[in-house]
């Protein structure tokens, strides 16, 4: 399996440095992809952001995962209806995204992973 290091990730021009979210790491981290994607003090956005490259997993598991991302899974869409349906409580609707970013993440790994057995 594929690592990330800092000059990976630097190599894709981020908007941040990445050693803002992994300070106790050292600037000379290597972390696998499913170690990335299971860090929870990286935000999980970044997290995708990084690891949905074609160097990085293969086209059949982007693909799984955007039809994944576009319905049918039953998490992520009662998730998605939450969110449509919630009020304008902030806090209600950042509580819905992080449930939503935790199931794309949890899937991301679990696609990885089937294809790596």
């Amino acid at each position: 399996m594929k690592t990330i290091t800092a000059e990976y990730i630097r190599s894709l021009k981020p908007c941040y440095e990445p050693s803002r979210h992994i300070r106790n790491e050292g600037s000379n981290y290597n972390y696998t992809i499913i170690e990335l994607l299971q860090k929870e003090f990286i935000p999980a956005h970044d997290r995708l952001w990084v690891i949905l490259r074609p160097d990085l997993v293969s086209q059949t598991v982007l693909k799984s995962f955007i039809d994944f991302c576009g319905g049918g899974e039953t998490a992520l869409e009662a998730a998605k209806t939450q969110l449509s349906n919630a009020a304008k409580d902030t806090q209600d609707k950042q509580h819905i995204i992080k449930n939503i970013e935790k199931a794309q993440i949890n899937k991301l790994i679990e696609l990885i992973q089937a294809e790596n057995i």
